[in-house]
């Protein structure tokens, strides 16, 4: 197994550092919501809410792992919207300046849920851990910048990242170009980093990246079968990547490896 010269960590957000059902859900359902009451649809006789939320993979309160909203960005899901809101007959003078309403909304509606803003793991104890094994902290995240800076400020955690790559700002994985940007700031090489999350997008970055290390996390939408045959350690949570005997997760894997 790689790992042993892992000096870096590159963290996904949703699913990863936050708990993704309890917040996206109900974020994706207003979100949508409010769309339609703006484009003045009778949603009861359109259904037109079930087949936007379809078109960013959730259907029936699941969500599609490989969907728009488990890794998409917001151009992403004002893309989807637009498609569908076309064959359902609305003009682009109609649906003009989505992206930016859905940008706006978004963060509107995060603060509206900063209560289901929650990490999956004790955000400051972990990160803390992380640091006292010498290792670098970066984010490569789908959301926007502003969003971002919320949940991180919220936990007091901002500071502890050498780099927060958004897709508003960067080119979305599995792009490795913000893989290449974390690099470029820590001095550190990709065959260095830990690239950590919780879909096949995640693990597409790593290998993109030439990530030294994929490490799939059981804590977002994705389950262990679909992550295992590309990632090199699969945990339940990021709390699991300092193991009970203090060794990071990559070491006491190899070391039960070669028992």
């Amino acid at each position: 197994m790689s790992g042993f010269s892992i000096k870096g960590v590159l963290f996904d957000k949703d699913g990863t550092l936050i708990q993704f059902h309890s917040f996206w859900i109900p974020i994706a359902e207003e979100l949508t919501d409010h769309l339609l009451a703006n484009l003045k649809v009778n949603e009861p006789e359109s259904g037109m809410k079930r087949r936007l939320l379809q078109s960013i993979g959730l259907s029936e309160g699941k969500v599609d792992s490989k969907g728009i909203l488990a890794g998409g960005t917001t151009a992403d899901i004002a893309e989807a919207y637009l498609k569908v809101l076309a064959e359902s007959g609305f003009s682009a003078e109609q649906t003009a300046g989505l992206h930016p309403w859905l940008t706006d909304e978004i963060y509107r509606l995060t603060q509206v849920h900063r209560n289901q803003l929650q990490p999956t793991a004790d955000l400051e104890s972990v990160l803390e851990r992380l640091e006292n094994h010498g290792l670098k902290l970066g984010i490569a995240t789908a959301d926007d910048l502003e969003s971002t800076l919320f949940f991180l400020n919220k936990y007091g955690v901002a500071d502890r990242f050498h780099f927060i790559g958004t897709s508003d700002r960067y080119e979305k994985k599995p792009s490795p170009v913000m893989l290449n940007e974390f690099c470029e700031l820590t001095g550190l090489h990709p065959s260095e980093v830990a690239i950590v999350g919780d879909t096949l997008t995640d693990m597409r970055f790593a290998q993109n990246s030439k990530a030294g290390l994929a490490i799939g996390v059981l804590s977002g939408t994705s389950e262990e079968a679909e992550l295992a045959p590309y990632a090199g350690l699969i945990l339940p949570s990021i709390g699991e990547l300092i193991a009970e005997d203090g060794k990071a997760a990559w070491h006491a894997s190899a070391d039960r490896e070669h028992m």
